[in-house]
């Protein structure tokens, strides 16, 4: 009974290792972005049911801090989708940014029964946005398409001058 214990433990521990592990990551969007371009984030880590939407915690310069707090204890998700997912993704806007180089941080911190936080880990990004995107030259003009309408009554005016130019060319040629 004690082996079956330890390999049951072993294998659920298996099974979160991806939660503890912290496979985060962090993208922009656009990926190249320009000056006055809306910005967002997108946040992705190891599939946890639990996993709160970072929050924005502060920002100071160009340097955006996000955080996410892990529930304390021990957890019962109310829905687990089948199959399930091996990504938890969430995103957020920046909203427009100005030409320059920016850094973001993601940390991630398990709440304490006593109401601190543990610390678990973090990752960061940085990011340049480019000058903003002139557009030059001229607008291209569109030239606005017929209606059916139109095209019928073009068509038979074709037709009339088509049929007057061969009876014209039919009585030269019987002269």
């Amino acid at each position: 009974m004690n082996r079956m214990n330890r390999i049951t433990g072993l294998g659920l521990a298996l099974l979160m290792l991806p939660v503890y592990v912290g496979a985060q990551s962090l993208a922009i969007s656009p990926a190249a972005p320009h000056g006055g371009d809306t910005l967002a984030v997108q946040f992705t880590e190891s599939f946890n049911c639990t996993a709160p939407t970072p929050g924005l915690q502060g920002q100071q310069g160009n340097v955006f801090t996000f955080e996410s707090v892990l529930p304390a204890g021990i957890v019962n998700c109310a829905f687990i989708p089948f199959p399930m997912p091996t990504e938890s993704r969430f995103s957020a806007e920046l909203g427009p940014l100005a030409m320059g180089d920016y850094r973001l941080t993601w940390n991630t911190y398990r709440a304490q029964a006593d109401g601190s936080r543990q610390f678990l880990w973090t990752v960061s990004k940085d990011f340049h946005v480019a000058a903003p995107s002139v557009v030059t030259g001229a607008a291209v003009a569109t030239t606005p398409a017929l209606r059916p309408t139109a095209l019928l009554a073009l068509a038979g005016a074709l037709g009339a001058v088509a049929l007057f130019r061969r009876r014209t060319v039919r009585i030269r040629s019987n002269r």
